[in-house]
């Protein structure tokens, strides 16, 4: 049986983003709400995208906020990586014409910055 095409998850797949995450979303927090949360609390609100996230936390404050959060998620991208043997898998699926693809539950905009 031939491999026809594989589809990948964004974070925890491909990517270690963790970190950045948490502290993207302290850095809103601290912020709009003065406190900042752990990380299984972070991970507690997974589910919804980092907008609607956002917006239930920063209500009024939701559109700067927003903007601040992927300022910061941007900024500090560095924070996040491929895991080791990523490159060398998607490289391998595009000499084999493998079909590869993403699917994600974070939002667009945090998805094509990482």
């Amino acid at each position: 049986m031939k491999l026809r095409g594989v589809i990948f998850d964004i974070d925890g797949t491909l990517t270690s983003t963790n970190e950045l995450i948490f502290a993207s979303f302290n850095h809103i927090t601290e912020k709009y709400l003065g406190k900042t949360f752990t990380p299984e609390e972070i991970v507690s609100l997974f589910g919804p995208t980092e907008d609607q996230i956002l917006k239930d936390m920063c209500g009024d404050n939701f559109e700067t906020a927003k903007k601040e959060y992927y300022d910061f998620y941007s900024r500090n991208h560095h924070m996040a990586d491929l895991y080791p043997g990523i490159k060398d898998i998607l490289i391998y699926l595009k000499k084999n014409n493998i079909l590869a693809s993403i699917y994600t539950g974070k939002g667009q905009k945090a998805a094509v910055i990482t």
